[in-house]
């Protein structure tokens, strides 16, 4: 959405735009993204905040990247789930994220790595801090958690 961000151009039933969006597509949305031309980001999401309320949450993806998603709609949540699923516990796993919407599934994680770009909430949230997601970062923690002789569980 470019522009003024108000009730006027900004889907003012959210639930009714979910449903419009799920008879379009056939089946419901999993969150609306909102790219700004601006790199005031943040005064877009507050504005959005007071349009939704307390019916979605709202968050900074990107410093062009707004996301509202359902109420309990979140990557920490669904993760947690499959990995119960599977019969694993959350620290049988590692995490990594560099955005806001990655936020809340690194901090609900033991051994969670943030990129090196990463917004400062999903930094702030994770145990370790690992190169920017345009490197190799991710394949060489893997490699030294999980590959090497010596880091093998028995």
């Amino acid at each position: 959405v470019f522009g003024k961000i108000d009730e006027n151009n900004l889907c003012p039933n959210i639930e009714g735009c979910v449903k419009a969006e799920a008879v379009i597509k056939k089946e419901l949305p999993i969150k609306f993204m909102y790219a700004v031309e601006t790199n005031d980001v943040e005064l877009v999401a507050t504005k959005i905040r007071k349009v939704v309320r307390d019916k979605a949450r709202v968050v900074v993806s990107s410093p062009v990247s707004v996301e509202i998603l359902p109420i309990g709609v979140d990557k920490g949540i669904t993760l947690m789930k499959v990995i119960q699923d599977e019969g694993l516990k959350p620290d049988d796993v590692a995490i990594f994220g560099d955005s806001g919407n990655d936020t809340n599934m690194v901090g609900e994680f033991p051994v969670s790595m943030a990129m090196g770009n990463c917004r400062q909430s999903t930094c702030d949230a994770a145990l370790f801090k690992i190169g920017n997601n345009d490197t190799d970062a991710i394949a060489r923690v893997i490699e030294r958690l999980v590959l090497l002789e010596n880091c093998r569980i028995n």
